[in-house]
C-alpha cells in the first residue's frame, strides 16, 4: 500500500481535511488490516511471532486513527447537536442520524483496536503454550 503522504501524520491542533477526505484516506488501510487480523492465528511459531510483530505495528498506528476518529466523531455529534431544532429529549436520537458516517469510521476503529487486543493476548497465550510444551520435553524452544 504505497500512497504519497504517509498514513501517520501526528494529531495538529488546526486540521483543516474534512472527515470525507481522511476517512477515504484511511478505509483502504483499515480494510486491509481486518483482512490480515481475520485470517486467524495459526500456523508455527515463526508464523505467529511475525503475526505478533505485525499487530503490535498496527495497534500502534490504531492510536492516531482512534484519536483522529473520535475528534470527528464528537465534532459533527457537536454541531449536529448545535443545529438541531427539537425537544431536548430528542436532540440526541437526531444528531447521532446526521452524523452516520463518522459513527461508522468511529466504530471500525473501535472494533479493530479490540480485535488487535484480542488477538495479541490470544497469540501470547499460544506462545507460552508451546514454551511450556517444548520446556516440558526438554528440548529448547525455538523462540
Amino acid at each position: 500500500m504505497s500512497s504519497k503522504k504517509p498514513l501517520l501524520s501526528g494529531i495538529k491542533l488546526d486540521d483543516k481535511q474534512n472527515f470525507r477526505e481522511w476517512a477515504e484516506s484511511i478505509l483502504p488501510w483499515i480494510n486491509g488490516v481486518m483482512l490480515d487480523v481475520s485470517q486467524g492465528i495459526t500456523g508455527d511459531i515463526a508464523d505467529l511471532l511475525a503475526r505478533q510483530e505485525r499487530y503490535t505495528g498496527y495497534a500502534g498506528a490504531v492510536v492516531e486513527l482512534y484519536a483522529k476518529a473520535d475528534a470527528y466523531y464528537k465534532t459533527a455529534l457537536a454541531e449536529a447537536m448545535e443545529k438541531a431544532q427539537a425537544p431536548p429529549s430528542l436532540v440526541a436520537r437526531i444528531a447521532a442520524g446526521k452524523c452516520r458516517n463518522e459513527i461508522r469510521v468511529y466504530d471500525a476503529i473501535h472494533r479493530l483496536n479490540a480485535t488487535l487486543s484480542d488477538q495479541l493476548i490470544a497469540i501470547a497465550a499460544r506462545l507460552k503454550f508451546e514454551k511450556a510444551i517444548h520446556g516440558e520435553s526438554g528440548s529448547q524452544p525455538p523462540f
